[in-house]
């Protein structure tokens, strides 16, 4: 892993002194966790940049973003088929969801009986989440709000900030 390049929109450079842990995310729809660092890989099949701009969504620049790698050592969990999610942890109980959110939540819930995955429950075996959703589109419904294959860092020490082009 250490050799594959990610790059995150949105910082100029790694601030540790920002790094938020990651923490499981209540009361939404989207099944996604709070914290952590989130980019996309530089060689990805349909990464961050290529949705932002198949969507116009304009919230990538070249000049505010960077580069970094994994350390050797780092631990991560691929996501790269609806199956692989059912041998993870999850949380019980449906979030509680408002108004018209309320059927969205219910078709994207029902896949995992009123479960979401237990993100911190992961981080304590994985420093870093890869989802690949160019490997399987099932994994778009299955993981709402994960638009893009994309890589979630849940452990900071394992960050190698790196100079090359994107």
């Amino acid at each position: 892993m250490s050799d594959r390049i990610f790059v995150h929109y949105g910082h100029s450079s790694f601030d540790p002194v920002l790094w938020h842990p990651i923490k499981n995310r209540t009361h939404s729809a989207v099944l996604k966790p709070t914290g952590g660092l989130w980019a996309s890989p530089a060689d990805a099949s349909y990464g961050w940049r290529q949705w932002c701009e198949d969507n116009d969504y304009v919230t990538y620049s070249d000049g505010n973003c960077f580069s970094f790698r994994l350390k050797a050592c780092a631990r991560v969990l691929v996501i790269d088929s609806v199956e692989v999610l059912t041998g993870l942890p999850h949380v019980g109980g449906k979030s509680p969801t408002y108004g018209l959110l309320d059927d969205l939540h219910e078709v994207l819930m029902s896949a995992w009986d009123g479960k979401s995955l237990d993100f911190e429950a992961i981080a304590s075996d994985f420093d870093a989440i890869e989802y690949v959703l160019s490997a399987d589109p099932g994994l778009y419904w299955a993981l709402y709000g994960w638009d893009c294959d994309c890589i979630v860092v849940l452990d900071s020490t394992v960050i190698e900030v790196c100079d090359e082009d994107r």
